[in-house]
């Protein structure tokens, strides 16, 4: 997916006052968010080919067999054939593999279990990580209503400037479904009893951070992660933005005379290069447009 050229945060009028005065954006854990799915879904397992899983694994041990190179240490099989054969320089490598296979079903059988007590990790680590909330929609009447005080707060926008690190170009599109996806396919499952697993551990951080119900789909948000961010202990911190990033502000329909002064002080005195608009409703539509302002 292309990203957009610009983002766009809505926040209450007193947010907004902050964000223009401070110059910082809030990151929050998901402790913060109104979603109590967001960032801790279940670890899913899907159906299933064992006999496909059998056989990626006999030509990973066959493989290894002959390889006598560095071998990583997640590879658990690749690391059990070169202890065999140290063990027993004459093994055949059919030997060992007859007798791997033999206790794969046994291992079929825990993975439940061990998916058990890992989930409870993966979603700790999950609770700890900060992340910055975005839109690419300027104009949405929920988020208006949800996380613009409805309509009596502010939308900014920001956009990505190389020059300066912009953390935009970075950012990542929220995906919604309909269900929770599967961690665990017959793919995954074969990559892990092999060792191969460093792609799959990625897929399942951004199936994490990346994945909400399709109930939340009209917020069209991309995130960006900033893992523990620099006060780990705290549930939010607040990140200063580039000046230069902020490229324009949009003031709600019901947003009050005196909220809109206080703002356009701070954009004169801070920002003089943002473009100001007022959102008004169009008539005979359920839908907004937006004014621009001259501030002075």
């Amino acid at each position: 997916m292309e990203k957009p050229q610009s983002f766009f945060k809505y926040t209450g009028a007193h947010g907004g006052r902050l964000l223009l005065e401070n110059q910082t954006l809030k990151w929050s854990r998901p402790s913060e968010f109104n979603d109590p799915f967001d960032m801790q879904i279940d670890l899913l397992i899907g159906e299933l080919d064992e006999k496909e899983i059998e056989t990626k694994v006999l030509e990973h041990i066959y493989k290894q067999f002959e390889y006598d190179g560095e071998i990583s240490e997640k590879d658990m099989l690749g690391n059990l054939v070169r202890e065999l054969k140290r063990i027993n320089p004459r093994i055949k490598v059919s030997d060992v593999a007859n007798s791997l296979a033999l206790g794969l079903p046994d291992h079929f059988k825990s993975l439940p279990s061990l998916i058990a007590k890992y989930e409870p990790e993966i979603k700790g680590l999950m609770e700890t990580t900060k992340v910055l909330c975005l839109s690419e929609v300027s104009d949405d009447l929920l988020m208006w209503s949800h996380y613009a005080d409805s309509h009596r707060g502010v939308v900014f926008e920001f956009i990505n400037i190389p020059e300066l690190d912009s953390p935009y170009s970075v950012s990542e599109p929220v995906r919604y479904g309909d269900d929770v996806p599967i961690s665990y396919d017959t793919q995954t499952v074969a990559n892990m009893l092999i060792g191969d697993t460093l792609e799959d551990e990625h897929r399942m951080r951004d199936n994490f951070l990346y994945t909400k119900s399709k109930d939340w789909a009209y917020e069209r948000e991309w995130r960006i992660s900033s893992g523990d961010g620099r006060n780990p202990d705290e549930a939010f911190e607040f990140i200063p933005f580039g000046a230069k990033e902020l490229s324009a502000v949009y003031f709600g329909c019901k947003m009050s005379e005196e909220d809109k002064a206080f703002c356009i002080k701070l954009i004169l005195e801070k920002y003089p290069h943002v473009v100001v608009y007022q959102a008004q409703k169009v008539r005979g539509k359920f839908a907004l447009e937006f004014k621009k302002v001259e501030v002075k």
